[in-house]
């Protein structure tokens, strides 16, 4: 059932449903009690007044029955009840849960118990339970013993000589990575305990673009292999045409890679122009070209290809969104891992940093959100 705007019913909408009497087809007045601006005051049953006002929606008989159950769940809980119930559940189950508590019928809800002796953590304590003891379990109601994950963790490194939370999610001999930090305090620590080296963020980075390196993917550029070869070429393809080779110029420059492509490929400008073999100019000589186009006319300058592009940035707004076009229309859905999954995009943060946010991207490429996914945008249904 749905309720206004096709949403969900929530909980309180239907708490109140089962409790009016209109579903047995009577009126009810003089429930509450407000005199001028003080707080409202429930009166008694015996001065509620009722008139019969049409045909029953569901049997008298049944709707009773949700009453005397309602009447349970509503009744009044103190500390010594909630202990007491907490008790049986413990004598009964052998531990407690916010599950246990929240699925029990008679025991008092999670929330009930975290309002009385605010936390549970506190309420166990009171109850005698200490919730470290119980068993810890991960994927699929599984337990995972301390010696079975730090085996889990050698045997991946041992595979494929790291271990990342991407990694971990792929194995089936692990359990998630949340458990992981859950039991070992972070997965540092899991791999320090395994005998493994727990490197840092940086260590992890510098990494990552090495495998990267060499496996080929800083030669694509947008689907497009690019050798050393013929990215020097194309600088001196463009100081032919110019008479000068600047970074605003390989960026402007459709037929070529941007700027950022140079840096990441040899490490500087400057230096691809060494190797190139064009002339190098001093700061002096290049801002007075600069200033010697400005006068003539010559400039050519970057466009903004939308209004809400950031401005120096290495990658042409066109063809971030035809590699992001061309994504999901391979996979059917986009998001932040499948772009950093895609060897022919940049990282997603990039992505993002170009267009101000991804939703903006997929904005631009008519992208809608997928129902069921909520972290995934793919193209509308026709």
């Amino acid at each position: 059932m749905k309720g206004y705007g096709g949403k969900a019913l929530s909980e309180t909408t239907i708490h109140r449903i089962l409790a009016s009497e209109l579903c047995v087809g009577r009126m009810t007045y003089n429930v509450t009690t407000k005199r001028l601006q003080g707080r409202t005051i429930k009166n008694p049953e015996s001065a509620w007044a009722r008139s019969q006002a049409f045909e029953p929606i569901v049997p008298p008989a049944q709707f009773r029955k949700a009453q005397d159950r309602l009447a349970v769940a509503n009744r009044p809980w103190d500390k010594e009840k909630i202990l007491a119930s907490l008790n049986r559940l413990l004598d009964r189950n052998g531990h407690l849960s916010q599950r246990l508590l929240n699925s029990t019928e008679g025991a008092p809800s999670a929330d009930t118990v975290d309002r009385h002796f605010g936390s549970l953590c506190a309420a166990y304590a009171a109850a005698g339970y200490d919730p470290t003891t119980r068993m810890f379990f991960g994927n699929n109601g599984r337990y995972w013993s301390e010696a079975s994950v730090i085996k889990g963790l050698q045997q991946l490194h041992a595979t494929t000589g790291r271990v990342s939370n991407r990694l971990i999610e792929r194995s089936p001999d692990l359990p998630c990575p949340r458990h992981i930090r859950l039991r070992f305090g972070s997965l540092a620590n899991a791999l320090r305990k395994a005998g493994l080296p727990a490197p840092n963020h940086s260590e992890i980075q510098r990494d990552g673009w090495k495998r990267r390196k060499d496996g080929g993917g800083d030669e694509y550029i947008l689907g497009v292999r690019w050798s050393d070869a013929e990215l020097l070429q194309a600088l001196r393809r463009l100081h032919g045409k110019h008479g000068y080779v600047t970074q605003n110029l390989l960026d402007w420059d459709e037929d070529t890679p941007g700027a950022y492509y140079f840096v990441k490929r040899f490490g500087s400008f400057t230096r691809a122009k060494a190797l190139a073999k064009l002339p190098l100019e001093t700061h002096s000589q290049i801002m007075l070209g600069a200033c010697r186009r400005k006068r003539e006319g010559k400039t050519i300058r970057r466009q903004r290809r939308h209004p809400g592009q950031c401005p120096k940035l290495g990658y042409r707004t066109d063809n971030l969104l035809l590699g992001l076009k061309r994504l999901v229309e391979r996979e059917g859905a986009i998001s932040a891992r499948l772009i950093n999954d895609d060897p022919d995009l940049p990282w997603s943060a990039t992505v993002a940093h170009h267009f101000g946010k991804l939703s903006k991207a997929y904005r631009l490429l008519g992208l809608v959100r997928l129902e069921g996914k909520p972290a995934r945008f793919g193209l509308p249904r026709r």
